[in-house]
């Protein structure tokens, strides 16, 4: 199952979803072993992918896989269920299925992680991995001691890369290294949905729990180790995991390749800004706020990236909103936000299926409220959940969904009833909401904002006449 799939062979959702498609059935050679060739598609081309039953209940990887065509135009898919049982061959993922592929030899493998302080562009070369034939590549390397994360990827790209469960986006993978020096083989194995890191220096952590203490002492004895093994315990005896280093984020995009040479500054209270300078005005760049590995981003996830033109000074100025729990009101609710100061390069339209039988058409140009704040009032002409995106006039070239990402999914209006209602956008603050057509007074209308002292005068007043209002919604930025 994929991105590979037919729409129209959907018949869960009604021929929309490719993820739905079955008709690419694998072959049971037995002994929980099963394959499938998807072809028909075109040399080299990306796909996401999971091998799974009809209902997702056996499913591999965990998170989504990506891998390219061959040069045939196809991929030959494995599916490893150990029928059932752990995996006990010292490879992982050792818990539940595992998914590989024939190798398509369109690019070479490396490892990449904090021990190369996740080289974002150009092949390392330290790291890079030797092709072993039939889909095996394996390096050995020397690192120095500590606590590591690391992926395998595709040499200078993250398009394709495997984490902790042999998925694309899947967590990284922990390696903690006790000695300097110490040497290290990493292996992929691509047609098994395997991988290795592993070293012949003993290791004093018997249980791998991290810590080094008498739990490890008892482990040594009634397993007969070794007496380097016990010099490796007595030499760490009492070491916990040195703290991990903190989260830094970096401004990457089509205007920087994607390195870290911008990093974000912490603002504190969960905000980090960055500001890139030298740009072309009006020209449009790609962007992703993001931490060194890619597994805190906005917006959210691989090819999912934001569109935003550089200002008159060729300038963008970038806001990331480290938290994935929101309770304003605003979408997105459950994810990190990405925003940038208005660049007041153009006009922001209204684009949508509101239920009145017109289709997926404009619904007119929005008003700029300031501050990055646009809002207009659109008639929704039925009950029900309905789709809309917000773009640049006339121009799909940019356009914000659900999650603020370009050219990424819609958003929608959940369910509601027909009625007029007010669709907002904050570009500063990476958010967008619906809410019912507001009262007078209570709604982003273009007015002026008073000053903190104007509205200390104005609620003076109110209070002197013996009225107060209540539970007015905020008019610019709040939450």
């Amino acid at each position: 199952r994929g991105t590979f799939g037919d729409p129209a062979n959907d018949m869960i959702t009604g021929g929309t979803d490719p993820w739905n498609d079955l008709t690419h059935q694998m072959v049971d050679q037995g002994g929980g072993h099963y394959t499938a060739t998807v072809e028909g598609t075109y040399i080299g081309e990306p796909f996401d992918y999971k091998l799974a039953n009809s209902d997702y209940s056996t499913a591999a990887p965990g998170s989504n896989g990506r891998v390219v065509t061959n040069n045939n135009g196809e991929v030959n898919f494995h599916l490893w269920t150990n029928n059932g049982d752990p995996w006990t061959d010292g490879w992982y993922p050792n818990s539940g299925p595992r998914a590989g592929y024939d190798d398509p030899q369109q690019f070479g493998w490396e490892v990449i992680g904090s021990f190369n302080n996740w080289r974002q562009l150009g092949t390392d070369p330290v790291y890079s991995l030797a092709d072993m034939g039939n889909g095996l590549y394996t390096g050995t390397f020397a690192l120095s001691a500590g606590s590591y994360n690391f992926k395998f990827r595709e040499q200078d790209s993250w398009d394709v890369a495997i984490g902790n469960d042999f998925g694309n986006s899947a967590a990284n993978i922990p390696l903690r290294v006790w000695d300097d020096g110490a040497q290290y083989t990493f292996s992929l194995d691509l047609p098994n949905g395997r991988w290795q890191a592993v070293t012949t220096s003993p290791t004093p952590d018997l249980n791998g729990d991290g810590y080094v203490d008498a739990s490890d002492y008892v482990l040594w004895r009634k397993s007969g180790g070794s007496m380097d093994q016990y010099n490796a315990w007595k030499k760490h005896f009492g070491e916990a995991p040195p703290p991990p280093p903190p989260t830094a984020f970096f401004a990457r995009g089509t205007f920087n390749n994607y390195d870290e040479s911008i990093p974000m500054t912490d603002e504190g209270g969960n905000v980090w800004d960055a500001t890139v300078t030298g740009l072309t005005p009006g020209t449009a760049y790609n962007y992703k706020l993001a931490n060194d590995d890619y597994s805190q981003d906005a917006p959210q996830g691989a090819f999912r990236d934001g569109t935003v033109p550089a200002n008159d000074n060729g300038e963008i100025h970038f806001h990331l909103f480290n938290q994935t729990t929101w309770s304003d009101g605003w979408n997105p609710s459950d994810t990190r936000r990405a925003g940038f100061d208005d660049p007041h390069q153009f006009n922001w339209e209204l684009m949508g299926d509101l239920g009145d039988g017109s289709g997926y058409v404009s619904h007119g140009i929005m008003t700029d409220e300031g501050g990055g704040l646009y809002s207009i009032d659109a008639t929704i002409a039925a009950d029900g959940t309905w789709p809309f995106k917000f773009r640049k006039e006339g121009d799909w070239g940019i356009n914000i969904g659900v999650d603020f990402a370009n050219n990424g999914a819609d958003a929608s209006t959940g369910m509601v009833t027909a009625g007029t209602y007010e669709f907002d956008l904050d570009l500063r603050n990476g958010r967008w909401r619906v809410i019912p057509a507001a009262v007078a007074g209570s709604r982003l209308d273009g007015a002026a904002v008073p000053e903190p002292a104007s509205i200390a005068l104005i609620m003076m007043t109110l209070a002197l006449i013996g009225f107060v209002p209540r539970n007015g919604r905020c008019r610019q930025q709040c939450g």
